[in-house]
C-alpha cells in the first residue's frame, strides 16, 4: 500500500551524547588570543550559547594613565555586614586594585605611567593634594592639577585607608570634584611635560543621592548642599545624571560600582541606584506614573555615561564581589590591546533578543538574512580572566548536519603599549543540528506489510559545514505499537515495514537520526518523536500462545486455535508441515505457523516454546586444622531437587594447605546437567596459625649524654624496628637527648601469627638553677645589661632574661624571657628587679581670658621638658560674674615618672555682650497696647525692667526703646530696635438701596455703620448715567478717618422708565392716494422718538386703524398709545361713452368707453336707451 502524507507538526529536538561545548581557537603573533565557543543549552533543542573570549599577554610597558577614585563615605558605608563595614570592604578591593595598577610604575621604561587621584564625598565632596599644602581641599587651583596626583602606590593606599564614613550622600558634588580633578590634571608642563594619557574615573557608591548643590558649584569654595539626609527626589537624581554625563563627555572613561547590599531586591531604592549608575542607558527620574509614582525614563538619543556598571546586591560575598569589580577594572587598565569587534550570524540561525552581552553591542539584521554583532571599546583581559561577550542563537528548521554559528568574527585593536593597530579573525566553532520528523498515515488489510517511507516525507537538508561527518538519515526509536495485539513494525533499508493479524486503528512512533561526528566530537542528533497511524482492515479470527515454564522431563509446544482454517507449522520460516514440533528440554524455541482460510489472507506468525532450567541443590562439608602443612580436605556432597531417573553427578573438588582459608569447591556433570540450575552450599577448609612467644622492654631515665633503645627477644623469629608504625628495618634506633621516644617492633616467623608492638625511650631534663642579679637606672635612661649565674659552671645558655614592659618610675620583675640551657636541662629560675627613678618637670600657667558667659578657654601651659605629656587638666577658681580668677594646678600631671613644680596664672572675664532684638508688633486702633516682647542673643538670660513705645494712640508707627530692659552687671545690652504699628479699625459702611424714575432728581445716598456714633466724612457715590438701568453705589469720598479700614457693602440705584403718552392723529385719504404721513403729539414737549406709527393693512375704502408700530421713546420710557383711524375715501373716474352707430336692424355694436383711470377694470357694461327704430339713443351707463 502506498502511505498517505498526513497534516505535520514540525517539532526539533537536539539531543547529544553530552552538552561539550564546540570550542575553536586563535593566537595573534602579538600576544593576543581569542576563542569562540557554542555550547547546547540544556532543554531548549537548537539552542546555543556563542561566548567569545579575548585574552592577552601580560604586558612590560604601562599605558600613561591617568585614574581618579571616587569614594562614597556618607554614614551608611559603616554599616556592618559578615563582621566587616562597607567602608573596610572598599578600602581593601582599592588598596588591591592600587597594588595591581602601579605594580610597573617604577619598572623600567614605565617611568611612573599610571597616576592616580583620590576624591570622597558625602553631603559635599573634597579632593586630596598630595604636594604642597597637603590635606583634603573643597577646590583646584588651575595650575595646580599635578599636586591632586601621586604616582607613588604607598601614598595612595594610606589616603584610602584613611578614609571614614559620616554625613549623607552627594552624588552630584562626587561627580564635579572627578571633573574639576580630571579636567586640570595636565596643568603644570614641568610635571607632566609632553604627558598624553587616558583618563579613567572609578566611582564607587552604597546608595542613593540624599543631597545636591543648591548653589555655589563644586570647586569655588563657596559650595552648598541641600537635602533630606535619608531619600532622594527628582532633583538630586536628575542633577547627578547631568553631572555624571559632564565628566564623561569631558573626555573620561567612566566606571560605577554599586555596593547596594542595604537594599531588598527589586526595592525602590535598588531600582533608583541601577538607574543612577547603569552601563546600558542615560536615564531621567519623574512623577508622572499612576498616581504620580516614580518612572525612570532612558533616553534613546543618548548613550550611558557609564562604560561599566557593577550592582552588588547580596551580602554573602559582597567583600569578594567588590574586589572583583575593581579587579575587571584594573584588567581593562592594564589590558594589553582595545578595540572592535565584529561578529556576522549566518542566515540559518537567529539571534535570540536581549541576549547579548554587554549591552553597548549593536546588533543588525542585514538584508541577506545575516546578524552583525558589533561591540565597541572592548578590552583583552588576562588569560585567566578574559573579557567576553555572549549571546544565545537558535537554529532555524529545515536542515541537519554540521553547521558554523558565525560567517566570520574579527577584533580590530590598539596595542595599548605601542599604539600599533593589528586584527585577529575568531575561528568558527561547528555545531550539529537534528533533523525534523512528521506524523505519516497508511493503510493495509490483515496479514499485509505496510512498507511506510518516513524518511521521503521529512523535509531535511543535509549540509557539512567546517568537515562534519553527517551520515544520512536513518530510522531508530521505535516505540511499542498501540491498538490490537499481534501486530509487529520493523525497518528495512530506511522504511518501517507494519504487518497486523487484526483489523484496527495502530499507532507507533520513531524519531528521524543522523550521527554528526564534528572535530573529534561524535553526536548523535535526533528528532522528537513522529507518529505513525495504520489502518488495517479484514483479518482471520485465530488465538495463538506458546508456552512458558520451568524444566519438568515433559514434552511442551504452541498451541494455535481457529475455526474453519488450516494450520501448518515449522521450525524455520516460511517453511511449514502438518505436525506441531514439542521440546523437552532447557531452551528458547521459535515456532513458525500459517493460518489459511479462503476468501481471507493468509496469517503467518510465530510463538515461542520458552523451558527454564530447573532449581537443584549440591552441598559441600567443611572442615578446619592447625597449619602443618599438608593440604586438608573433605569429599561429601549432597544433590537435591534432581528429576528420578535423570543423569547428574557431583563431586567435591576443594583443598587448603596455607594459612587461611578456601570453598570446599564442587563439580557437576551427567547428561541431564543443562536442564538445572545449582544452587550451591560450600563448606569452609580452615587452617590457622600458630602462637608465638617473646618479650619486650622500654628504657626510662635522667639525660646522662649516652644512647638508650628498647630491648626485643623471640627464639627463631625475625625481628625488625621501626620509628613509624608499621614501617620496620633490622636496625633498633636509638636515642641520647631528653624526650619521649616510641619504637615500633615486629617478630615474624612462618606458620605464625606474626607480632607487632612498641615501647617507650624516655630521657627527662637534667636541672640547673639560674640566678638573676639585681639593676636599676634612672627614670629615661637606657636598662643595664640583665645578667645572672648558673649553678652549672661552664653551661652555654641561648637566649637572654627579660624585663616587665614599662619606663614609668617603678619596680620591674627580671623574668627567665627567651633565656635557656637547651631541652636537655630543666632551668630553675630565681628572679630580681631593675627599679627606675622619677625625673622633675616645671609647668607655667598661662594667663587666659572671656567674656562673660563663654566657654573657658582652654587651660594651656608650657613645659620645661619639651614634648612631655600630661594627664589631667588645669583648674580655675570657681566663679562666673565679671572679675579675675587664679588657675590652678589642678588634676595636672605628668605622671608618676615626674614631680611637677607649678607657676600659676590668671584667668580674667569681662562682661559679655547681649542683642537684644525688640519683637516688631502691632494692634488695631484703639485695642491696648501687645506686651512688649524681645529676643536674646544667650539663650534663657533673665532680664529685669521692660521696653517702652513712643507715646500716641492714632494709626502710625511708634518705636519701640529698650526703656528699663537690663541684663544686669555681667552683660552690655546691645539693643536692636523695633516698632509698634497701629493699624486702622475696621468699621462696615452698608450703602442703602435707592431708586428714582427717569428724569427725576437722585435720591439722598444714605447708609448705615457697624460703629454706632461714629462720624464720616465725604459721601457715597453712584455710577454715572441718567438712562433707565441699575447703577452701583460706590463708597466715593466717605471716610471714617485715617483710624478705620471702611468695609464698605455696596448697594444699587435703580432708574425706572418714565410714562409718555401718544396721541395719534386721525388720517383720510382717497382710494388709489398714497398713505398721508401718520403723525401723533406726546405729553412730553420735545422728546424724540424712533420708529414710526403704523396702520392696518388695506386699500379699499374703509375705516383702517393707526397702531404704535415701531414707535419709541426709548428705553427711559414707558409709552401710553392713544389710537386713531385712517379713513380710505372712494376716488373719481370719469367714463366717456363712446358714440355708436348701426344700421336699422343690424345688432348692436358693443358699446365701448375710455376711463379717465388708465388700466382700471370694470364690471357690467353700457346699456342703450330701448328701441330699434331709426333714431338716437342714449348710452346710459346703467339702465
Amino acid at each position: 500500500m502506498k502511505p498517505k502524507k498526513a497534516l505535520a507538526l514540525f517539532l526539533v529536538m537536539i539531543m547529544c551524547i553530552s552538552l561539550v561545548p564546540a570550542n575553536a581557537f586563535a593566537d595573534a603573533s602579538d600576544g593576543v588570543t581569542v576563542r569562540k565557543t557554542a555550547t547546547p543549552v540544556p532543554g531548549l533543542d537548537r539552542n546555543y550559547d556563542i561566548t567569545l573570549e579575548l585574552a592577552g599577554d601580560e604586558i612590560e610597558t604601562v599605558k600613561p594613565v591617568d585614574i581618579t577614585l571616587v569614594f562614597d563615605v556618607s554614614g551608611s558605608m559603616g554599616d556592618t555586614s559578615n563582621g566587616r563595614t562597607r567602608m573596610q570592604m572598599t578600602i581593601d578591593a582599592a588598596n588591591t586594585f592600587i597594588d595591581s595598577v602601579m605594580a610597573k610604575n617604577t619598572a623600567a621604561g614605565n617611568a611612573n605611567n599610571v597616576r592616580v587621584s583620590i576624591v570622597k564625598f558625602s553631603e559635599l565632596a573634597s579632593v586630596y593634594r598630595f604636594a604642597g599644602s597637603a590635606g583634603w581641599k573643597d577646590s583646584i587651583g588651575s595650575n595646580n592639577g599635578h599636586k591632586y596626583y601621586t604616582d607613588v602606590a604607598s601614598t595612595a593606599k594610606s589616603i584610602i585607608s584613611s578614609l571614614r564614613p559620616d554625613g549623607g550622600t552627594n552624588t552630584e558634588a562626587g561627580f564635579m570634584a572627578a571633573k574639576a580633578v580630571s579636567d586640570v590634571r595636565n596643568s603644570n608642563g614641568d610635571h607632566v611635560s609632553g604627558r598624553s594619557a587616558d583618563s579613567y574615573v572609578i566611582f564607587m557608591t552604597d546608595g542613593v543621592p540624599t543631597y545636591r548643590i543648591t548653589s555655589g558649584g563644586w570647586g569655588n569654595g563657596n559650595a552648598d548642599s541641600g537635602g533630606s539626609g535619608s531619600s532622594t527626589n527628582n532633583n538630586e537624581f536628575n542633577e547627578a545624571v547631568v553631572a555624571g554625563k559632564a565628566l564623561q563627555d569631558a573626555g573620561n572613561i567612566v566606571y560605577t560600582v554599586g555596593l547596594l547590599i542595604g537594599y531588598g531586591s527589586g526595592s525602590a531604592d535598588m531600582k533608583c541606584a541601577d538607574a543612577l549608575l547603569a552601563d546600558d542607558g542615560y536615564y531621567t527620574r519623574s512623577n508622572t506614573g499612576i498616581f504620580g509614582a516614580v518612572v525612570y525614563t532612558k533616553a534613546t538619543d543618548r548613550t550611558a555615561y557609564s562604560s561599566q556598571y557593577t550592582s552588588i546586591s547580596q551580602v554573602a560575598g559582597a567583600a569578594d564581589a567588590i574586589k572583583n569589580a575593581y579587579s575587571s577594572i584594573a584588567n581593562d587598565i592594564n589590558a594589553r590591546a582595545t578595540g572592535t569587534v565584529t561578529d556576522i550570524v549566518p542566515a540559518g540561525f537567529t539571534v535570540v533578543p536581549g541576549s547579548v552581552r554587554p549591552t553597548t553591542a549593536t546588533v543588525t539584521v542585514n538584508p541577506d538574512g545575516t546578524t552583525t554583532i558589533t561591540v565597541n571599546n572592548i578590552s583583552t583581559g588576562p588569560e585567566n580572566d578574559p573579557n567576553l561577550i555572549t549571546y544565545r542563537v537558535i537554529a532555524n528548521e529545515g536542515t541537519y548536519g554540521s553547521a558554523y554559528t558565525n560567517v566570520s568574527a574579527t577584533y580590530t585593536y590598539t596595542l595599548n603599549e605601542t599604539g600599533t593597530t593589528g586584527s585577529t579573525i575568531f575561528p568558527k566553532p561547528v555545531v550539529p543540528l537534528a533533523p525534523i520528523a512528521v506524523a505519516d498515515t497508511a493503510t493495509t488489510s490483515v496479514g499485509e506489510t505496510a512498507y511506510i517511507n518516513v524518511l521521503s516525507n521529512d523535509v531535511n537538508a543535509k549540509i557539512t559545514e567546517g568537515g562534519g561527518a553527517v551520515t544520512d538519515l536513518r530510522i531508530e526509536d521505535l516505540s511499542a505499537i498501540t491498538g490490537p495485539s499481534g501486530a509487529s513494525v520493523s525497518i528495512t533499508d530506511g522504511k518501517v515495514n507494519f504487518t497486523a493479524i487484526a483489523p484496527g486503528t495502530y499507532t507507533f512512533t520513531y524519531r528521524a537520526v543522523a550521527t554528526v561526528e564534528i572535530s573529534g566530537q561524535e553526536s548523535i542528533v535526533k528528532s522528537v518523536p513522529a507518529t505513525v497511524t495504520v489502518t488495517v482492515t479484514g483479518a482471520i479470527s485465530y488465538s495463538a500462545s506458546g508456552y512458558q515454564g520451568v524444566y519438568d522431563g515433559s514434552s511442551h509446544g504452541i498451541t494455535v486455535t481457529s475455526t474453519g482454517v488450516e494450520i501448518r507449522y515449522g521450525t524455520i520460516e516460511g517453511t511449514y508441515g502438518t505436525t506441531a514440533p514439542t521440546y523437552k528440554n532447557v531452551g528458547v524455541y521459535t515456532v513458525y505457523y500459517q493460518i489459511t482460510k479462503p476468501g481471507y489472507a493468509s496469517i503467518t506468525g510465530s510463538r515461542t516454546v520458552t523451558i527454564t532450567p530447573k532449581a537443584a541443590t549440591v552441598e559441600t562439608g567443611s572442615a578446619s586444622k592447625v597449619y602443618d602443612g599438608t593440604p586438608l580436605t573433605n569429599s561429601t556432597v549432597t544433590l537435591g531437587g534432581i528429576i528420578v531417573g535423570d543423569t547428574v553427578t557431583a563431586t567435591a573438588t576443594g583443598t587448603q594447605t596455607i594459612v587461611g582459608n578456601s570453598n570446599n569447591t564442587v563439580t557437576t556433570a551427567g547428561a541431564d546437567k543443562g536442564n538445572y540450575t545449582f544452587t550451591e552450599t560450600l563448606g569452609t577448609l580452615t587452617v590457622t596459625k600458630g602462637t608465638l612467644s617473646y618479650s619486650s622492654s622500654g628504657y626510662e631515665g635522667v639525660y646522662d649524654g649516652s644512647s638508650h633503645g628498647i630491648t626485643v627477644m623471640s627464639t627463631g623469629a625475625a625481628i625488625k624496628y621501626g620509628t613509624v608504625e608499621g614501617t620496620y628495618d633490622v636496625t633498633a634506633p636509638t636515642y641520647k637527648n631528653v624526650g619521649e621516644y616510641t619504637v615500633y617492633y615486629q617478630i615474624a616467623k612462618p606458620g605464625y601469627t606474626t607480632v607487632t608492638g612498641s615501647e617507650t625511650v624516655k630521657i627527662t631534663p637534667a636541672p640547673v638553677t639560674v640566678t638573676a642579679d639585681a639593676k636599676s637606672k634612672a627614670y629615661g635612661a637606657a636598662d643595664p645589661e640583665l645578667t645572672y649565674t648558673s649553678s652549672v659552671e661552664g653551661l652555654t645558655f641561648t637566649g637572654e632574661l627579660e624585663r616587665e614592659a614599662g619606663e614609668d618610675v617603678g619596680t620591674y620583675k627580671i623574668n627567665q624571657g627567651s633565656l635557656s640551657a637547651g631541652a636537655n636541662y630543666t632551668v630553675t629560675y630565681v628572679e630580681a628587679n631593675l627599679t627606675i627613678t622619677p625625673a622633675t618637670v616645671t609647668v607655667t600657667a598661662d594667663a587666659k581670658s572671656k567674656a562673660y558667659g563663654a566657654a573657658d578657654p582652654e587651660l594651656t601651659y608650657t613645659s620645661s621638658v619639651e614634648g612631655l605629656t600630661f594627664t589631667g587638666e588645669l583648674e580655675r577658681e570657681a566663679g562666673e560674674d565679671v572679675g579675675t580668677y587664679k588657675i590652678n594646678q589642678g588634676s595636672l600631671s605628668a605622671g608618676a615618672n615626674y614631680t611637677v613644680t607649678y607657676v600659676e596664672a590668671n584667668l580674667t572675664i569681662t562682661p559679655a555682650t547681649v542683642t537684644v532684638t525688640a519683637d516688631a508688633k502691632s494692634k488695631a486702633y484703639g485695642a491696648a497696647d501687645p506686651e512688649l516682647t524681645y529676643t536674646s542673643s544667650v539663650e534663657g538670660l533673665t532680664f529685669t525692667g521692660e521696653l517702652e513705645r513712643e507715646a500716641g494712640e492714632d494709626v502710625g508707627t511708634y518705636k519701640i526703646n529698650q526703656g528699663s530692659l537690663s541684663a544686669g552687671a555681667n552683660y552690655t545690652v546691645t539693643y536692636v530696635e523695633a516698632n509698634l504699628t497701629i493699624t486702622p479699625a475696621t468699621v462696615a459702611v452698608t450703602a442703602d438701596a435707592k431708586s428714582k424714575a427717569y428724569g427725576a432728581a437722585d435720591p439722598e445716598l444714605t447708609y448705615t455703620s457697624s460703629v454706632e456714633g461714629l462720624t464720616f466724612t465725604g459721601e457715597l457715590e453712584r455710577e454715572a448715567g441718567e438712562d433707565v438701568g441699575t447703577y452701583k453705589i460706590n463708597q466715593g469720598s466717605l471716610s471714617a478717618g485715617a483710624n478705620y479700614t471702611v468695609t464698605y457693602v455696596e448697594a444699587n440705584l435703580t432708574i425706572t422708565p418714565a410714562t409718555v403718552t401718544v396721541t395719534a392723529d386721525a388720517k383720510s385719504k382717497a382710494y388709489g392716494a398714497a398713505d398721508p404721513e401718520l403723525t401723533y403729539t406726546s405729553s412730553v414737549e420735545g422728546l424724540t422718538f424712533t420708529g414710526e406709527l403704523e396702520r392696518e393693512a388695506g386699500e379699499d375704502v374703509g375705516t383702517y386703524k393707526i397702531n404704535q408700530g415701531s414707535l419709541s421713546a426709548g428705553a427711559n420710557y414707558t409709552v401710553t398709545y392713544v389710537e386713531a383711524n385712517l379713513t380710505i375715501t372712494p376716488a373719481t373716474v370719469t367714463v366717456t361713452a363712446d358714440a355708436k352707430s348701426k344700421a336699422y336692424g343690424a345688432a348692436d355694436p358693443e358699446l365701448t368707453y375710455t376711463s379717465s383711470v388708465e388700466g382700471l377694470t370694470f364690471t357690467g357694461e353700457l346699456e342703450r336707451e330701448a328701441g330699434e327704430d331709426v333714431g338716437t339713443y342714449k348710452i346710459n351707463q346703467e339702465a
